[in-house]
């Protein structure tokens, strides 16, 4: 009987520790009514995204995908770096010419704790999305539609 709840216990804290693992991703999302041409909106999610003051990245205009780069923030103390970069999802909307937008702004944190300063020596862990900068960005984009 105690081997058998002992078990259970293993079983129950080792799935307890992997949910723990990374943070769920935070998407924030909008439609966009009468847009532009694929290769167009992409061509315009690219420059929103530099506005927005991330380097520039990949875009994939066929998956319906877009990225930043990293923007890169090393700091002196051991967990206070950290690095983000914008995800758009652009998927047709169910009206011609209409787009469902999705865009999330992954985060980061380096806790390297010595060479902290050293981006080629950081060791990034996930963090919490950042859902503020996301809305930044997806306003822009709509900016740039509009």
């Amino acid at each position: 009987m105690r081997l058998l709840l002992s078990a259970a216990l293993l079983l129950c804290l080792g799935s307890c520790s992997l949910l723990e693992g990374e943070p769920e991703p935070v998407w924030e999302s909008a439609t966009i009514e009468n847009g532009p041409p694929r290769r167009d909106l992409f061509q315009l999610i690219q420059f929103a995204l530099v506005q927005a003051e991330f380097p520039p990245g990949q875009n994939d205009p066929v998956a319906g995908r877009a990225s930043s780069g990293w923007d890169v923030h090393l700091a002196p103390y051991s967990g206070k770096g950290y690095r983000e970069r914008a995800l758009v999802e652009a998927t047709p909307g169910d009206e011609a010419g209409s787009w469902n937008l999705r865009v999330r702004v992954e985060r980061q944190r380096n806790v390297e704790k010595h060479l902290t300063l050293e981006e080629d020596e950081a060791d990034w862990e996930p963090d919490a999305d950042d859902s503020l900068r996301a809305r930044i960005v997806l306003q822009q984009i709509l900016t740039q539609i509009h």
